[in-house]
């Protein structure tokens, strides 16, 4: 899954290479201190410049990123709004006590609804698959489960980012307002994705 960040400090050409440079997670309080220690995937909150590195392989990287950068330079990085994210199912916290028993959990797909508001944290809603389809999903009926925050102590639920598109010009039996979500970005395992109601 796409959990590493890095910058792009120079690409060289007719030659390809990159520099680039490692944005490594910065926690903020000792919680977050102790998931990062036990070597448990970040993907939103404040990273540091990390170490420099050349390549020429272009396979390791998934898609762009955006990102703000603070007084301190650290770069911040939350869900935006009409992103679409996996979370961590059952997620807690206290999985950095144990860090294998992070291994066992699924992934809800889950529709960025706002950006993330610092006393409320960032609205999200859930998808589920289209029936026939491998990556494409809809928002789930509002009969099933409305929208939810994740909270501000609660970011480190977020996984990983899914790049997702719809042209609105897709086949007829493909619901409006559906997403495309990249395939690479998604479990192997179907089973490994969790969708309310279902």
């Amino acid at each position: 899954m796409p959990r590493f960040y890095a910058r792009i400090r120079k690409v060289s050409s007719p030659e390809f290479k990159i520099k680039l440079r490692w944005l490594e997670a910065h926690p903020e309080d000792e919680r977050e201190r102790a998931w990062v220690r036990a070597d448990l995937p970040v993907s939103c909150g404040k990273f540091k410049r990390g170490s420099s590195k050349y390549t020429s392989d272009r396979l390791i990287f998934s898609h762009q990123m955006q990102c703000e950068k603070d007084k301190r330079g650290l770069y911040i990085v939350y869900p935006r709004k009409g992103e679409t994210w996996a979370l961590f199912k059952d997620w807690d916290i206290r999985w950095s006590s144990d860090p294998k028993s992070y291994r066992k959990y699924k992934y809800e797909i889950v529709e960025v609804l706002s950006d993330f508001v610092g006393d409320a944290g960032i609205q999200v809603g859930y998808l589920e698959k289209v029936t026939g389809f491998i990556s494409i999903f809809q928002r789930t009926r509002p009969t099933v489960v409305g929208a939810f925050f994740v909270k501000p102590k609660e970011l480190y639920k977020f996984s990983h980012r899914i790049p997702s598109k719809m042209s609105g010009t897709e086949r007829e039996d493909v619901p409006v307002g559906s997403f495309e979500l990249d395939p690479a970005s998604l479990p192997l395992n179907p089973n490994d994705i969790w969708c309310p109601g279902k």
